[in-house]
């Protein structure tokens, strides 16, 4: 068995390489793969290559044939569409979102911005129509920073290619006379409850209600979302085989109970389980679980015996088969390869955890190690107490949660009084618990390691299967529990052993945000944090959680490097695009002292950062020119000499790493640059991070030629209303030979300096 798991696990990594992004991963995979099961299956050497290239050779081709076909039939010039809305809305705020699948039936993602609140009405009523809208086509974002989410390649596993932006509902011209098939009447009904429950049930419980029934986690407070991953056991709030399997083993109790035979029982179930995977949304592991129950109820009413091992082998063939780009999908990856596993270990489990709660501890102990390595490659760290929440958790949400969450559900629409006193019952447990669940996610111990190198994935992987090996033979697990212990070690302290200085500038769209670690990370600052402004709306406009910089670009881009503390935060000055993100990245990373220009201080967002960092226990300093930062950065503006306001006041650093001098000038403008030139008449610089995102107002022809720069670095949004960076400044610096690098171009860009040598990495080329 454990032959046959490898040689299909090994198989699907061609799937990996006909992706076109991933084809270090798959490489890895199959390597890893042969190996083994060459040194396994050496006296069958003929077999054993049979039975690992001819399911290659399978899935090569599927999964070629599958990328050749996922192509789009349309272009930026068609501004009429006709077709069909197959689902409900996600509403967020004035924004609407769905999928629609046209008359040619190529699936896209549907925008909305509504205007006013009656908008909202229409929408509900459009699932299961067909419509005609004029709007725009426009292509889904790439990933704009290293290691950041790629919506558009998101997109394109799901085979969508397009997103089409549509201004008013209202100009819809749809009808609903054509017949559903079964799936749009199943996703009809699904849309129909969910509204019902969010009209009927407390928004503090409706969250957890959908979750738990029908995988809608979009309802859910973000802040008790974000506590939940915080602490490892998110995946409690997704339907998984634990629901599956106890919503299944209830029905079929029920139904023995009543005196339905035991073969009808069992037909029962089959015709109820693909109408259950399509109503709690067919997730990977609802499709997974619901189908492994499929089989075995489908081989027990057949009277065919059969290991579960082949049977969710041959599950996890073809659903790869259908679908090759699921391979992609974390709640895949972590649904099977946790499954697999512990089939794997089953029968060690029964001989050596007899008692529920001993095998509860056991099978989530294999759970946690099986999947922290995936979970380490997409978020970056670990909460070493998570195993004992989880624990603690799992039976609390199986036996208390879920059946009430689904006895809600079932009464709505019938018993609206049940209804009423079960979601009181559900609002008395639930909110102390969550209360309970932010708290520990403010205090607990997390673990920041960074986004592992795939060749340390690997390496966790085959330490895995050592600790499994020693259990199996009932042998000391120290000595691989050691080695997986040293791979977390070199996961976590690598970076610190390079002896570069690297300097990022960050895509944050119109704003700076620049971030500088010293040889072996002896200091790491971030300089500036963007910031997105938000205009003032109605209640009904304002969506459950506002973009920000911070929290959604300038800290995951941290902890994917594995920083979790600042030596430094330096804020040039105190417009929005420099210091919006401030306060998200103070209150989520560790941040000793956050410096700041000595000048007045009058606005708002400033006066409220400064109590955040009072509140965080950070120290907040104001600097001028003539100071130093840490003997490492020289001060030279804002001077004493005069009083500075607006982007003149911003905070110019000067630094030298390898022999390479930085100039970081803020949005310091024409008067700014002048001053700074008197003081400093010999002034020069390598690298020129450019004023104001490239302002006309900045980077004059007078401060260009005595600076000299040979690199000159511009942060500016993608099409921004301001016209960043002016044309005539792109024309001054190309006019003297320099390096031009621009966010709004490339994307994030890396500086890597070592042994006096300059290297450049883009995210886009």
């Amino acid at each position: 068995m454990n032959k046959l798991f490898i040689a299909l696990l090994s198989t699907c990594a061609a799937i990996v390489l006909f992706s076109g992004k991933n084809n270090e991963v798959g490489f890895y995979f199959i390597a890893v793969a042969v190996i083994l099961v060459l040194l396994s299956w050496r006296k069958n050497f003929r077999m054993t290559c049979f039975s690992l290239f001819f399911p290659f050779v399978l899935f090569s081709s599927v999964s070629f044939i599958h990328h050749s076909l996922n192509q789009t039939d349309l272009d930026y010039s068609q501004s009429q569409l006709a077709f069909t809305i197959q689902d409900r809305f996600h509403a967020n705020g004035n924004f609407l979102r769905n999928t629609i699948e046209t008359n040619t039936g190529e699936r896209l993602v549907l925008h909305i911005y509504l205007t006013d609140q009656d908008q909202l009405e229409i929408a509900k009523t459009l699932p299961g129509q067909r419509c005609i809208a004029s709007g725009n086509l426009k292509e889904p974002a790439s990933s704009r920073n290293f290691d950041a989410f790629d919506y558009k390649q998101y997109l394109h596993h799901q085979r969508i290619h397009w997103i089409f932006e549509v201004k008013h509902v209202a100009s819809f011209q749809c009808m609903d006379n054509h017949s559903l098939t079964i799936m749009e009447a199943l996703k009809q009904f699904r849309a129909n409850s969910i509204d019902k429950i969010l009209e009927i049930v407390p928004k503090e419980v409706s969250g957890i209600v959908l979750s738990l029934t029908y995988g809608e986690r979009s309802y859910l407070d973000p802040q008790v979302s974000e506590a939940y991953a915080k602490l490892g056991i998110i995946h409690l709030l997704a339907i998984s085989g634990l629901h599956v399997g106890i919503v299944t083993a209830c029905v079929f109790f029920l139904l023995i109970r009543i005196g339905v035979p035991r073969e009808y029982a069992i037909s029962s179930l089959l015709l109820f389980l693909p109408i259950f995977a399509v109503l709690s949304g067919a997730a990977p592991p609802v499709i997974r679980a619901s189908t492994m129950a499929f089989v075995y109820f489908l081989f027990q009413l057949l009277r065919i015996p059969i290991h579960p091992f082949y049977g969710f082998s041959f599950i996890f063939f073809g659903y790869l088969m259908i679908d090759p780009y699921k391979l992609f999908q974390l709640g895949f990856q972590l649904s099977f390869l946790v499954s697999f596993s512990l089939i794997l270990c089953k029968d060690e489990m029964m001989k050596k955890a007899n008692h529920y709660f001993t095998r509860l501890a056991v099978v989530t102990t294999i759970a946690q190690l099986i999947g922290l390595p995936l979970i380490l490659y997409h978020f970056y760290e670990w909460s070493p107490v998570s195993l004992l929440i989880n624990l603690m958790y799992i039976p609390f949400i199986s036996l208390c949660i879920l059946p009430i969450c689904f006895l809600i559900v079932l009464t709505v629409p019938i018993f609206p009084l049940i209804t009423t006193y079960l979601t009181s019952l559900l609002s008395t447990i639930i909110v102390p618990v969550h209360s309970v669940i932010l708290y520990l996610s403010d205090h607990v111990i997390v673990w920041t390691i960074g986004k592992p190198a795939i060749i340390l994935i690997v390496a966790m992987y085959i330490s895995i299967v050592c600790i499994g090996l020693q259990w199996e033979r009932g042998k000391a697990l120290y000595k691989a529990g050691i080695s997986f212990g040293i791979i977390l070690f070199i996961a976590t302290y690598s970076p610190y052993l390079k002896n570069e200085t690297v300097v990022t500038m960050i895509d944050v769209g119109q704003g700076d945000a620049f971030l500088i670690e010293l040889p072996r990370r002896k200091q790491v600052y971030l300089i500036d944090t963007g910031g997105f402004i938000h205009f003032h709306q109605e209640e009904w406009e304002e969506r459950n959680q506002q973009f920000d910089t911070g929290r959604d670009i300038i800290v995951p881009f941290l902890k994917a490097k594995g920083i979790d503390s600042l030596t430094g935060l330096i804020l040039t000055h105190g417009d929005y695009d420099h210091i919006g993100g401030a306060k998200a990245v103070i209150e989520s990373i560790n941040t000793q002292v956050v410096y700041y220009p000595a000048v007045e201080i009058e606005k708002e967002i400033e006066l409220d950062l400064i109590q955040t960092i009072k509140k965080m226990g950070g120290e907040f300093k104001m600097i001028k020119a003539g100071d130093r930062i840490h003997n490492d950065f020289y001060v030279i503006h804002p001077s004493s000499q005069r009083t500075w306001t607006s982007n003149d006041g911003s905070i110019v650093l000067y630094f030298v790493a390898e022999g390479k001098t930085f100039l970081l000038t803020g949005d310091l403008e024409k008067e700014g640059e002048n001053h700074l030139l008197t003081l400093y008449p010999t002034l020069q610089a390598d690298v020129l991070k450019v004023g104001h995102h490239g302002s006309v107002t900045s980077t004059n022809e007078a401060f260009l030629g005595q600076v000299q720069p040979k690199m000159a670095l511009i942060s500016a949004g993608v099409n921004n209303r301001f016209g960043h960076p002016h044309p005539d400044v792109i024309a001054r610096l190309e006019e003297q030979g320099v390096l031009v690098l621009r966010t709004d171009q490339h994307g994030a860009v890396e500086i890597i300096i070592k042994n006096g040598k300059i290297n450049i990495r883009k995210v886009i080329e």
